[in-house]
C-alpha cells in the first residue's frame, strides 16, 4: 500500500483530526523541524483543522469538490511549521477566529448589477426584420 492509499484509508477510518494527528506525529519522527514545531502550545490539532478547512474553501473557490489527501496532509504539516503571521496572511484572518462573511459594499453591488445588464442581449421580434417590397 502506497502512502496515498494509507492517507486515504486513515481519513476514512478515523475522524479527521485523529487522522491528521497520527500523520503529523508519524512524519515528525523523521523531521526535526516538525518535531520542534509540535512543541508550540499555541498550535493545536483543532486549530490545524480550522486552517485546513479555510484552505480547502479557498482552494475550491467556495464550491464543493474533492481535495487529494496528500494536499490536506501537506497543509497540516505547513500549519505546524509556519509562523502564525504567515498563516493569517494565507487565510486572511486569525486561525483562532471563525469565518465571518464580509458584507458587500454598495459599489460592489452596483458593479455586479451593471455587469448583469451588459451581459443581457437585446430581444428581437419578427417585426425587426423588415421585408423589402
Amino acid at each position: 500500500m502506497n502512502e496515498q492509499e494509507m492517507m486515504t484509508n486513515a481519513m476514512m477510518k478515523e475522524n479527521y483530526i485523529d487522522a491528521i494527528k497520527s500523520y503529523v506525529e508519524n512524519k515528525s519522527k523523521n523531521d526535526e523541524q516538525l518535531l520542534k514545531a509540535l512543541d508550540n502550545e499555541k498550535k493545536t490539532y483543532e486549530k490545524c483543522w480550522s486552517y485546513i478547512m479555510r484552505k480547502a474553501k479557498d482552494h475550491l473557490n467556495n464550491k464543493s469538490g474533492h481535495i487529494m489527501p496528500s494536499i490536506v496532509f501537506g497543509w497540516a504539516i505547513h500549519y505546524f511549521i509556519e509562523d502564525e503571521s504567515v498563516l493569517e496572511k494565507e487565510v486572511g484572518k486569525s486561525i483562532d477566529n471563525e469565518t465571518t462573511v464580509k458584507p458587500k459594499s454598495q459599489k460592489e453591488v452596483k458593479v455586479q448589477k451593471e455587469e448583469k445588464k451588459n451581459k443581457s442581449f437585446e430581444t428581437l421580434s419578427i417585426f425587426d426584420f423588415g421585408v423589402d417590397e
